[in-house]
């Protein structure tokens, strides 16, 4: 099967929107509770996308960047 994947409307309107909007609520109130700047949050975010798209967890790669400085 070479065809990409694609979610269907089902999951768009559902666990993909829920997610979403969890995840964004989730940095938003981080953002604040740090009273950092967005770039910080999206360097994060960036992170642990990176890490999905090489198959693997961005959790320890994280930690280890934080812990450094």
């Amino acid at each position: 099967m070479d065809e990409k994947w694609q979610p269907t409307i089902d999951q768009i309107n559902g666990p993909i929107s829920r997610t979403w909007d969890f995840i964004s609520d989730e940095a938003t109130e981080l953002m604040e509770e740090l009273q950092c700047p967005p770039e910080f949050l999206a360097e994060m975010l960036k992170s642990i996308a990176s890490k999905f798209e090489e198959g693997g967890s961005a959790t320890t790669e994280w930690n280890e960047k934080v812990k450094k400085g």
